[in-house]
């Protein structure tokens, strides 16, 4: 039986969930769940999911991986192991190389540091939308053929049918068709509108 593809799950630990830590506890939940034998999670404890997690990522996460045989270590939450070839990351965004002055400058730093690195050195990068893979493209000078577009799932929460209107009245919005949003001025007359072209129901 072939070794299973490890799942880096510190991001999962996480007690703060924004986008990055969801996309991961989708991942770490469900992989094993539709594919037991060939997914296994490694995590490291609580208290190693933020900062004191980088050197069991670059350190620990990689000699397990090499010690279980694993063929690939997918990585989703922007950072990988930068010395295996076996990583799978998905970065979400170059957002600390395009706005830096948001971030830090010791997290700048390390972006700056790692993401071209990892961008160069993994078997391949995940990113969400095709606007992130341009930007890796050119703040990173990712080869275009290494890096795939996969558009985030969402769970079955995001999925239920749900009354709009009380929303759409509260902000003086109508739906038009075409995915047009058009917002109502104090006469009752659509004072500009924003094309959406996102399916129903987000559109």
């Amino acid at each position: 039986m072939a070794a299973p593809i490890l799942i880096d799950g510190r991001a999962a630990t996480r007690g703060q969930v924004g986008g990055v830590e969801r996309w991961a506890q989708e991942l770490v939940t469900r992989l094993p769940l539709i594919a037991p034998t060939d997914y296994r999670v490694v995590a490291p404890s609580a208290r190693f999911a933020h900062r004191l997690g980088y050197p069991w990522e670059q350190v620990v996460l990689p000699i397990q991986a090499a010690k279980c045989d694993a063929p690939l270590i997918l990585c989703p939450a922007n950072l990988a192991p930068v010395a295996s070839d076996r990583a799978v990351v998905v970065i979400h965004d170059a957002a600390p190389l395009r706005y830096p002055s948001d971030y830090s400058r010791s997290y700048v730093a390390m972006q700056r540091l790692l993401l071209p690195r990892l961008v160069a050195r993994s078997r391949a990068v995940i990113t969400p939308s095709h606007f992130s893979r341009d930007e890796l493209v050119e703040l990173c000078a990712a080869d275009p053929r290494k890096v795939h577009v996969v558009v985030p799932g969402v769970s079955d929460h995001f999925r239920v049918a749900a009354d709009t209107t009380d929303v759409l009245e509260r902000f003086s919005l109508r739906r038009r068709s075409g995915g047009c949003w058009r917002e109502q001025g104090g006469d009752g007359q659509a004072s500009h509108s924003r094309f959406d072209s996102r399916p129903w129901p987000y559109g």
